[in-house]
């Protein structure tokens, strides 16, 4: 998350006529560290619900993830205690709380799923939640970031948990707040952060990150034409044809002038081969769909949605959104076994609590969230049908074949019953074979 600012231009500006175009300095000097931007709650607050788009890019992956529900698995199995736990699950309406949760963690950078329980005994909140001593869930509460006053982080390497949050300070009213064990939320971070060492701050919502990641900054170290928007195209730099030719034309270092050239004028350029510089017309050259189109496509690959998704049907459609359903499956897939997982193992084993199970081993099973296309389900369908057509035509040969052999038993002699049987079967054979019999 450290992006690097460029000096460059007080160095262009200061150089004289008399220059010898190159650095006359550390050709580092000119650069400093600053971190990424961190944005208030009010600006994400307003892409958040101002944007469609951005709010896409939060929710789309949590909501899906639990879609399709999951299953409970005991060992050894036990149906009526799986029926149970999902009927609590249920009742309790955990599945949108997860999602609420989960989406808010994505945000905001921090969220957190609180149950309001009564236990045995005295327990205070800051000590560790043993599950023995978990009475009752009455509800759940999802714990927003402005919620919360302060975190404290494990700072002890030697003991688990270490730079993960340990204590959540919750608000209460008049900014009194409670003081919380790790042990009685589930909390969710996501990986944003603009700290590296161990403090005791909330991470930063994905949308730093993303925003971040989307940038360019210079580079000395490279080629003036290495350096460019990404999502755009490969090489773009800035200058109009006139300054062209003026700094072709003098006596000065190319290189420098080029960079200086970037700083001070306002036309879009593009480079070519061997890093030659050429003017572009934005207004009449420029196919702004297509740039558009390549941009998305960047931003879809950094937040794991497929443009389908993320730009709605008609953009889905010159994506392709056949084609990359599946790397999204991928991505929800893993979201639900790295993360998604592990709230619900926690939320179940209170649930467990509460119903005196303890310890129980178990394994959850997510549903496919594949949505079967369409054209193919219906050739599957047809296709079983067909299946279903020949056994049960299958089954009345059966069935008649019976009934005449009882009939002819009845009627006459075990042999002679037989001999007719035989000759009604070769009867048939010959007449499906459409053969004479010699």
């Amino acid at each position: 998350m450290i992006k690097r600012e460029n000096g460059f231009t007080s160095h262009a500006e200061g150089r004289t006529s008399g220059s010898t175009g190159a650095f006359d300095e550390d050709v580092q000097v000119g650069y400093k560290n600053q971190r990424a931007t961190r944005y208030s709650s009010d600006i994400v607050n307003d892409l958040y619900y101002g944007n469609d788009f951005f709010k896409r890019i939060v929710n789309e992956i949590p909501s899906d993830s639990l879609k399709k529900g999951f299953e409970i698995k005991f060992s050894p199995e036990d149906e009526n205690l799986s029926k149970k736990i999902m009927d609590l699950f249920v009742n309790f309406e955990l599945d949108n709380y997860l999602v609420d949760f989960m989406q808010s963690g994505r945000k905001d950078g921090f969220s957190a799923l609180l149950p309001i329980c009564k236990v045995k005994g005295d327990l205070a909140t800051d000590e560790v939640l043993d599950l023995r001593r978990l009475d009752s869930i009455i509800d759940f509460n999802v714990i927003k970031r402005e919620d919360v006053l302060r975190v404290e982080r494990n700072k002890d390497s030697t003991k688990p948990f270490y730079r993960e949050i340990e204590y959540v300070y919750i608000k209460k009213h008049n900014d009194v707040a409670i003081k919380y064990h790790r042990s009685w939320l589930l909390i969710f971070e996501t990986g944003t952060t603009l700290n590296r060492n161990v403090t005791d701050t909330m991470h930063e919502t994905m949308y730093t990150g993303l925003l971040d990641a989307l940038q360019v900054y210079y580079n000395i170290m490279h080629s003036t034409g290495q350096y460019a928007f990404a999502s755009f195209c490969k090489h773009l730099q800035i200058g109009d044809q006139a300054e062209l030719n003026k700094i072709k034309d003098s006596g000065l270092d190319t290189y420098t002038q080029k960079k200086a050239m970037q700083i001070d004028s306002t036309s879009l350029l593009v480079t070519g081969i061997s890093d030659k510089l050429s003017s572009v017309n934005l207004g009449a050259n420029t196919d702004f769909e297509n740039l558009q189109k390549v941009s998305i496509n960047d931003i879809a690959m950094r937040v794991g949605i497929p443009v389908s998704k993320l730009m709605g049907a008609s953009a889905g459609a010159l994506a392709s959104a056949e084609q990359d359903s599946d790397k999204y499956i991928e991505v929800v897939e893993q979201f639900q076994d790295v993360i998604v997982k592990d709230f619900l193992r926690k939320v179940i084993n209170m649930i467990l609590a509460i119903t005196g199970n303890y310890d129980k081993k178990y394994d959850i099973e997510f549903n496919s969230i594949k949505a079967k296309d369409k054209k193919k389900e219906a050739e599957e369908n047809k296709l079983e049908a067909e299946k279903d057509k020949i056994k049960a035509e299958a089954l009345k040969i059966k069935m008649e074949t019976l009934i005449s052999m009882n009939k002819e038993l009845n009627d006459s002699s075990i042999s002679e019953a037989i001999k007719k049987l035989a000759n009604k079967l070769k009867d048939s054979i010959l007449e499906d074979l459409d053969l004479d019999e010699d």
